[in-house]
């Protein structure tokens, strides 16, 4: 299934409104029969690069539960580890980077061992020396669309070190929708911190004034057999056509200021014409008397025979 269409549903149920069903998983526990709980639990704290704590009297040696804790989606979790250790610290500096992990201490005692200690959380992001740079347009009526990324996952976001509530964006196949009445919150430029799979990237938000609508993302592109995404600001105005090589409302999606071309469109249209080197495509944006006329060039994908 191609990215593009996962994509359509994506956008059709965050911003049509659709609605999902909950799912549930089943949980099932071990009973450990190897705590004793007359072993005291070490009490543990954070300096830095080492979690440590004070030594506890009769412990043979500790153990280190390391739990990743990045994400809520389970599938993109590490897998839990424990480290065994006869001093009172672990260093944290070899765990893997660009992670969130929750970690707590047992004491050992033969082949038995107290309950674990109280958790400190330790996150493991490295600054990238990326930043995205986009504008707002404080008339914009649509969702703030950061596009054209690779981001494999985005696990939060920031704003001067507090984190951003996910009631305000949505994040999915590479796209990055920001609530419009949350961008509106801010009344001047922005830096928002994005912690991601691949480090933090920053995203600076510069605001602008604006009527007259115009597309923000690139309007020429080389067709590689997959849907074909163009984001527009439409400044409180309204996509008003789409036209040319006999278009249809059958072979595009909008969602707000965000158009999605069938790849099976184009696709036809090259294979119906072999010589055929590229489809333009003709929109019309309007914003009360604002009226803007643009096209899409869609060229076909480059080879070498």
């Amino acid at each position: 299934m191609k990215k593009i269409f996962i994509l359509t549903i994506f956008l059709s149920l965050f911003l049509v409104g659709c609605g999902g069903e909950d799912t549930t998983t089943e949980m099932t526990t071990t009973i450990d029969t190897f705590i004793n709980t007359e072993i005291l639990a070490p009490v543990i704290a954070i300096d830095q690069d080492q979690v440590y704590w004070s030594e506890v009297n009769a412990a043979d040696s500790y153990e280190v539960l390391v739990k990743d804790v990045t994400t809520a989606n389970t599938e993109l979790l590490l897998e839990d580890e424990i480290y065994p250790v006869e001093g009172t610290s672990f260093f944290v500096d070899d765990l893997d980077k660009n992670r969130i992990y929750e970690i707590s201490v047992r004491s050992v005692v033969g082949d038995e061992h107290s309950i674990y200690s109280n958790t400190v959380n330790v996150r493991m992001f490295i600054q990238t020396e990326v930043v995205w740079t986009y504008t707002f347009n404080v008339n914009s009526t649509d969702y703030f669309a950061v596009y054209g990324h690779e981001i494999p996952e985005l696990y939060y976001i920031e704003e001067e070190g507090n984190r951003i509530s996910t009631d305000n964006y949505h994040f999915d196949y590479e796209l990055l929708l920001m609530e419009n009445a949350f961008m509106k919150e801010y009344s001047e430029g922005v830096i928002f911190k994005l912690y991601t799979e691949q480090g933090i990237i920053d995203l600076e938000v510069n605001y602008v004034t604006g009527t007259t609508p115009y597309i923000r993302s690139n309007n020429t592109t080389e067709f590689t057999n997959q849907d074909l995404l163009f984001v527009f600001e439409l400044c409180g105005g309204t996509f008003a056509e789409l036209s040319g090589s006999d278009i249809t409302s059958q072979d595009y999606e909008l969602y707000g200021n965000i158009l999605i071309i069938d790849a099976a469109f184009i696709q036809d249209l090259f294979d119906t014409n072999p010589d055929r080197e590229s489809v333009i495509l003709s929109y019309q944006l309007r914003n009360g008397e604002n009226i803007v006329v643009g096209y899409l060039f869609i060229n076909k994908e480059f080879s070498v025979s």
